[in-house]
């Protein structure tokens, strides 16, 4: 039982640094836009926070971060489950994307691929791979957080 609640007061402690180091950093600037690009290319620059459920798990919160160089994106996500990895893809037009996530959590290797559509400040996702050695697929919807 103290097991469990040192891992729990652990997964706490990661998810308040994550939000810290988030959201606490010094803004870097954004590359501008060539001509003509700010209209024909999804946008998913930013702090994204929302929630997912797949057929492993129950809805659970997200938070995912990316930075967008034209039509390459990088990124991270965490999960308040404890999940938490690396995000890159790119985007597909003016409201699509498709990323790669590979999670980096201890004792459980994932990848997956992502389909992610925008409108406006809002995003949806669905996404299919592998965790912790299970097929797993699952979708969800995150906000952007406004600066």
């Amino acid at each position: 039982m103290r097991m469990i609640s040192q891992l729990i007061a652990v997964r706490r402690l990661a998810a308040v640094l994550f939000v810290l180091v988030t959201f606490c950093h010094p803004a870097t600037p954004e590359p501008l836009p060539q001509a003509g690009q700010a209209e024909a290319m999804a946008n998913l620059r930013g702090t994204w926070v929302g929630t997912f459920q797949s057929s492993q798990s129950d809805k659970t919160k997200l938070t995912l971060v990316f930075q967008q160089n034209g039509p390459t994106v990088t990124g991270s996500y965490m999960t308040a489950e404890g999940g938490q990895g690396v995000l890159y893809g790119s985007v597909q037009g003016k409201d699509r994307a498709e990323l790669t996530a590979e999670q980096k959590s201890p004792g459980c290797a994932a990848r997956f691929t992502i389909q992610v559509k925008v409108q406006g400040g809002t995003l949806t996702l669905n996404y299919r791979g592998q965790a912790c050695g299970k097929m797993e697929e699952g979708s969800g919807s995150a906000v952007r957080l406004k600066h």
